[in-house]
């Protein structure tokens, strides 16, 4: 009757111990699922991204001379030029 006795807290701890073990398990199931999840936001942008750049390639490139007339700027006449370009036409309308 002892060693039954015995053999009943036995099992009892091996079945306590297992089922600590299964709640552990359980728990670093879902924080890896958590973190899976996590990781497919970034992989779901990353996609996107490259969804965006082939589309970017199917545009038309520019010519190199195209895009080097498009970083210059335009020469601004200051009011000052201007009205001395003015003043040198009319001096040379009335010379001639």
């Amino acid at each position: 009757m002892v060693l039954i006795e015995r053999d009943v807290r036995r099992l009892g701890t091996t079945i306590k111990k297992i089922m600590e073990y299964m709640v552990t398990a359980e728990k670093e199931l879902k924080s890896n699922r958590r973190k899976l999840e996590a990781a497919e936001v970034p992989k779901k942008s990353v996609q996107a991204m490259q969804d965006q750049l082939q589309v970017l390639k199917m545009l038309p490139n520019k010519t190199a001379e195209a895009a080097r007339l498009d970083k210059l700027q335009p020469a601004q006449e200051t009011d000052d030029q201007h009205f001395d370009r003015l003043l040198q036409k009319s001096r040379g309308d009335q010379t001639e």
